[in-house]
């Protein structure tokens, strides 16, 4: 089943993203406003506060003597399975973006250079894996989903960096809690 996505949904999206801009999840008197005003917006934008955080980064850059995804998959796994879980959230979201070379480019690039060059880059193709980490991930087809997801997001000449987004979105409440001190 397929979602429909509205107008509405888009610009709660772009709000949400410039709430976490603007530091949401790190002001209190904001924070508790945003949650008084809008539950639903509150949370959209701790899980993307989560899904942007720099921890939940992965850079897999091109090397054309390696085209193994097994170093990636378990990068994604270590950030999956050891995210906290607080208040029972155990949804996790896994982003994943072919990006396009810069003009000056020319084989392979550094992992400094691809996270340094990020914002400059171009999406190609875009992936998005979720689910619960329980049911999904550690007894389903969540894994097996993401291996062939990433067997297609492989870097090459033309799209030398993926650029991975692996989080549970528990995480962000345990964040916002150590921050605040309260959700």
């Amino acid at each position: 089943m397929e979602e429909k996505v509205t107008l509405m949904t888009k610009m709660e999206h772009k709000l949400a993203l410039r709430l976490v801009v603007l530091g949401a999840t790190d002001r209190r008197w904001l924070w508790n406003a945003l949650c008084s005003l809008s539950p639903n917006l509150a949370w959209l934008t701790a899980a993307l506060s989560e899904i942007y955080h720099e921890n939940n980064m992965i850079y897999w850059t091109y090397d054309p003597d390696d085209n193994d995804t097994s170093g990636v998959m378990e990068a994604i796994a270590e950030n999956i399975d050891r995210a906290p879980t607080p208040l029972g959230v155990d949804r996790f979201v896994v982003l994943v973006q072919q990006l396009t070379a810069l003009p000056q480019e020319s084989g392979e690039i550094s992992l400094e250079r691809a996270a340094a060059s990020i914002k400059y880059r171009c999406v190609i193709r875009s992936w998005d894996l979720r689910g619960d980490r329980w049911h999904d991930w550690k007894k389903g087809s969540s894994k097996q989903e993401l291996l062939a997801i990433l067997q297609q997001a492989v870097p090459t000449p033309e799209a030398p960096v993926t650029l991975v987004r692996a989080a549970v979105l528990g995480a962000a409440f345990a964040r916002i809690q150590a921050r605040l001190g309260t959700i």
